[in-house]
């Protein structure tokens, strides 16, 4: 079993807001990542398997709570989370003393829609997409046909606009019986995608 030790972190955010992580160091890593969790999780149920990763894999990792989950406080929404999300890579290149594009971004569901955001604006050594779509609004309006989503959400990361120009290693797996998000909108999204080492798993 993992050791679930960790740094307790807090990050200033905008809008005087406080954002709260775990750090689980390694003593010799081979990469820092950055772990951006779903919905309807918070760190108090992922630093576990994130610390099962760690040692797995010999890396650095910091798992942060958006603002209005966990710890952290504000209300959330795109346009601060992926805000938030730069705030915290730039925290974890330099607790590690690497450069942000040095980082690993790992992002699972709506974390991968943050992850391509952050990704925009530091163009990370690799990627890792969980479980995640091309576009909220796309997987809205496959849910709700009758409804015009894609005209009334203000939230819609279209993660395959983001990540139009993305180069690095990219890694992304799905499974074939997500109820929620279709596995037609996570195939979107890795086609979008020009580099030439990028690896779908289903």
């Amino acid at each position: 079993v993992a050791s679930t030790a960790f740094e307790d972190v807090w990050i200033e955010g905008d809008g005087e807001v406080r954002l709260h992580g775990w750090y689980l160091s390694h003593p010799k890593p081979r990469a820092t990542v950055l772990f951006f969790h779903g919905n309807g999780e918070d760190i108090s149920n992922c630093g576990p398997e994130m610390a099962y990763w760690r040692d797995l894999l010999a890396i650095n990792v910091l798992v942060m709570d958006y603002r209005g989950y966990g710890q952290s406080s504000g209300k959330p929404s795109e346009k601060w989370l992926v805000s938030d999300g730069v705030k915290a890579a730039n925290w974890a290149a330099e607790r590690a003393q690497i450069l942000p594009s040095d980082l690993v971004l790992w992002g699972r569901s709506i974390g991968g829609g943050v992850a391509a955001g952050v990704a925009e604006s530091i163009q990370p050594r690799a990627m890792i997409m969980e479980c995640t779509f091309d576009s909220l609004a796309n997987v809205a309006a496959e849910h709700v046909r009758w409804i015009p989503v894609r005209w009334l959400m203000s939230n819609q990361y279209r993660s395959y606009q983001r990540l139009a120009n993305y180069q690095g290693d990219f890694i992304q797996w799905h499974g074939d019986r997500d109820d929620i998000v279709p596995l037609t909108a996570a195939q979107r999204l890795f086609d979008a995608i020009p580099s030439k080492r990028k690896f779908f798993v289903l």
